[in-house]
């Protein structure tokens, strides 16, 4: 893995969390519970930071960006079909706007973001043949941090879908979590 590839993908690795982290401010200190569309796109999120995290940490591999840009196209579609569904005149959309958008708009400019990054990292790795290189023999603390936040908020998101939700499917909008009642 080139030095350029690797803090490219941990510059990806946070900001996929910071938006994690955002959802969760909003799920927490808003009590904003996520829809399921919601909880759909943060599942997709969460596959482009294991991708992410498994790129910083094992190097470059293919396999990571497919992952990546699977999960971006899950993401996008899942995101695109709830700003459909709230573009009508007059529909207030789903939780509070950030900076006039709602969240869901936000991911599926993340999502398209994903797919250009990845593209661009792909001809990066062709060009440094980064593929071929090892991955560093030690991660940078900034590294560990990154991947350690993702076990973090994957570990947090599992817990919040579960309290949510439980094992059944979540509800279409939900208001409270059905297993802290």
């Amino acid at each position: 893995m080139s030095k350029l590839t690797g803090q490219l993908n941990l510059l990806g690795l946070l900001l996929i969390n910071l938006l994690l982290l955002v959802a969760f401010y909003f799920q927490f200190a808003q009590h904003e519970l996520p829809c399921p569309l919601c909880l759909l796109q943060r599942v997709a999120l969460s596959a482009i930071a294991v991708a992410l995290a498994a790129n910083v940490l094992l190097g470059d591999k293919p396999g990571h960006y497919g992952m990546m840009l699977l999960a971006a196209a899950a993401g996008f579609l899942v995101a695109g079909r709830q700003v459909l569904l709230h573009i009508a005149p007059g529909d207030a959309g789903f939780g509070p706007p950030i900076l006039g958008l709602h969240f869901y708009t936000w991911a599926a400019l993340a999502f398209f973001g994903v797919f250009i990054g990845c593209a661009l990292l792909l001809m990066l790795c062709q060009q440094t043949r980064s593929f071929d290189q090892q991955a560093p023999a030690r991660l940078a603390p900034l590294a560990k941090a990154g991947i350690a936040l993702t076990l973090l908020l994957l570990l947090g998101n599992a817990l919040s879908v579960f309290l949510e939700c439980g094992l059944a499917a979540c509800g279409e909008s939900p208001v409270r979590y059905l297993l802290l009642n």
